[in-house]
């Protein structure tokens, strides 16, 4: 069975693995706020809270209702630093998308190692256009890249068609 504690357990853990994560796909981790310093008798609480089991005493109703408190501002927490960790990705993944001009045909070294491709997008490149075959939201290689007519593409039956779409 799942207990308050164990919920703010799991969210902390959720965080870190997040944070931790961040970290392995080459961004730059991000520091979790330091919660602040907790009174003497907030931490008199927390222990009264945690010890909570099989063999300790029921709580009064109003230290039952303080740990209920005390969880509840916990996840308050964790829910905080998670929309702050997501609110900082999302700005890191624009400003990277945002020194990009997609005006015209650019080089294809543009895309690789771009991670917000898809299967069977196509992007115009020097060359034209170029269909991606790799994985899904996956760093992109170089040899990810197939032309519109490759036995690869997904778009070759109609490969014909979209070139002279690109040519009108």
């Amino acid at each position: 069975m799942w207990t308050s504690a164990s919920s703010v357990t799991l969210a902390a853990s959720f965080i870190w693995l997040c944070l931790r994560t961040g970290a392995a796909l080459g961004q730059a981790p991000l520091a979790p706020a330091a919660p602040p310093p907790e009174t003497p008798a907030a931490q008199v609480l927390r222990a009264l809270c945690q010890a909570q089991g099989a063999s300790a005493k029921p709580l009064s109703n109003e230290d039952a209702a303080a740990c209920r408190q005390l969880w509840q501002d916990d996840i308050a927490a964790a829910r905080k630093q998670q929309e702050t960790f997501q609110q900082q990705a999302i700005a890191r993944r624009d400003a990277a998308k945002a020194g990009f001009d997609a005006t015209g045909p650019v080089p294809l070294s543009r895309f690789i190692g771009d991670d917000s491709l898809t299967f069977g997008d196509i992007i115009m490149i020097d060359d034209g256009p170029r269909v991606y075959v790799g994985r899904s939201y996956e760093l992109a290689k170089a040899e990810d890249f197939v032309t519109l007519d490759a036995p690869r593409s997904p778009h070759r039956k109609r490969a014909a068609e979209l070139l002279r779409a690109l040519k009108r």
